[in-house]
């Protein structure tokens, strides 16, 4: 395989898209656009995840109690350069902002995210055929970022959240089981949603800095049967998504939600 031809001073950049090169190897690396975009995006994730489980009792019925916490630092290192495919020279990709320029790839340089969450599950199985579960989560997002004048100058993006779920399954005899479910959802925006600025299949993504978090309502049941010789598994679930994220095209048309309304899925075996 014959390596790319990048220049000197830019070894550790990555290439957008690459179109492929002459067959005679001549020429630079053909890239994103006719003028040989590059970029090079790392982030960097400290961050820390604390999980405990607790054997407690109710009466008689025994009680297991997941509980925990976590958080997590994103920070971005970015650059980019349009290389003359001719001559080697290279520009670099800058933002302007209210306080100078700052390098810019397909996120500005610079640019922080933050996420921290306390979360709490509690399993308890009060007769042989009854089981209950119960989960919380508190979830706290920020992100800060300056995208540039053109797009909307700074960004400063907060959200936070308590989200539960519940859980019943009933088994009246030893081969069926009854399942039901009932969980709440929530995604906050991230750097990519409020920052980001690079090519997709089909055109440019461009950023929103104005994005809203996504929440979701999900309901579940499932009916399981488990004999010596055959088994059946069945579950419907449905799920309702409010302020999904969505891709539009120049024109202002639909293109895609990251969405959907319900599904069901059947196994069996004999």
């Amino acid at each position: 395989m014959r390596p790319y031809n990048l220049p000197d001073r830019q070894p550790d950049l990555v290439p957008a898209f690459v179109r492929g090169l002459p067959e005679d190897g001549s020429g630079q690396l053909a890239v994103f656009d006719a003028d040989g975009t590059l970029w090079r995006d790392d982030v960097y994730t400290p961050g820390l995840s604390l999980v405990g489980l607790s054997m407690l009792s109710v009466g008689h019925a025994p009680l297991a109690l997941t509980w925990g916490g976590d958080y997590y630092h994103d920070q971005m290192d970015t650059d980019g350069y349009v290389v003359d495919r001719e001559t080697g020279d290279s520009t670099a990709l800058v933002r302007e902002t209210a306080t100078g320029s700052i390098p810019s790839g397909r996120f500005p340089d610079g640019a922080r995210a933050d996420r921290a969450g306390l979360f709490a599950s509690a399993e308890l199985e009060t007769t042989k055929w009854l089981r209950l579960s119960l989960g919380a989560r508190l979830s706290h997002f920020e992100n800060r970022a300056d995208v540039g004048l053109d797009m909307g100058g700074a960004v400063e993006n907060i959200s936070s959240d308590l989200s539960g779920q519940l859980g019943v399954v009933v088994a009246p005899a030893d081969e069926w089981r009854l399942a039901f479910r009932l969980a709440e959802g929530f995604r906050a925006p991230n750097l990519y949603d409020l920052t980001n600025v690079g090519p997709v299949p089909g055109g440019i993504v461009l950023p929103n800095p104005n994005a809203r978090p996504e929440r979701s309502l999900s309901t579940e049941l499932g009916v399981r049967y488990a004999a010596e010789r055959a088994a059946l598994d069945v579950t419907v679930y449905h799920t309702r998504i409010k302020d999904s994220t969505c891709f539009f095209t120049a024109t202002g048309s639909l293109q895609s939600c990251r969405a959907f309304s319900y599904s069901a899925r059947a196994d069996s075996r004999s």
